[in-house]
């Protein structure tokens, strides 16, 4: 289980960096296409004793749902209309019990975001590498591991990932 308040001052603290890496403002060209990037790679464990599904905004801010979550997923999305939103979030539905069996589980979880703003002739605008990203990780025992997967369930969700586009093409990163 990863602590709200933990994740969200980590958040910050990485926000901070990855925005000043990224550039404040894109040359004064006209933004044609933003191509985003997503990334999550999740440990055997975690996949194996949570039920979960993975959300994220596709080509032109189109919604999907991924049901069959294993441990490694990458996926793309373009954009050409702006202002758009992107983002995605790991959503955990329920516990797997009969997987629960061993004497310790290692839960590891790591995700990047990454965005690309083009010109009309292709060449790169503002170029934000890792506009968002996060490793979580954690050895639980088997006294403790159904108790910490209850209060995942709770939650509803593992983490989630939410930036912006503006109406000019600008790649903006949302700190929450």
């Amino acid at each position: 289980m990863i602590n709200k308040s933990l994740l969200t001052a980590l958040s910050a603290v990485a926000l901070t960096v990855l925005c000043w890496g990224c550039g404040d403002e894109p040359a004064p060209k006209d933004v044609s296409q933003v191509d985003v990037n997503y990334s999550i790679e999740i440990s055997a464990d975690l996949v194996n004793v949570l039920n979960m599904k993975i959300q994220y905004v596709g080509d032109e801010g189109e919604q999907k749902t991924v049901s069959d979550v294993g441990t490694k997923f990458s996926q793309s999305a373009k954009f050409t209309k702006f202002p758009a939103a992107f983002g995605m979030k790991l959503l955990v539905l329920s516990v797997n019990e009969s997987a629960l069996t061993k004497d310790s589980y290692t839960l590891r979880l790591t995700y990047t975001v990454s965005a690309v703003s083009y010109d009309n002739e292709g060449a790169v605008v503002q170029n934000c590498p890792q506009v968002d990203g996060g490793i979580f990780s954690t050895v639980v025992t088997a006294d403790k591991i159904k108790s910490v997967l209850e209060k995942d369930v709770e939650n509803g969700e593992y983490f989630s990932t939410s930036n912006s586009i503006d109406k000019k093409g600008k790649i903006i990163v949302s700190a929450y």
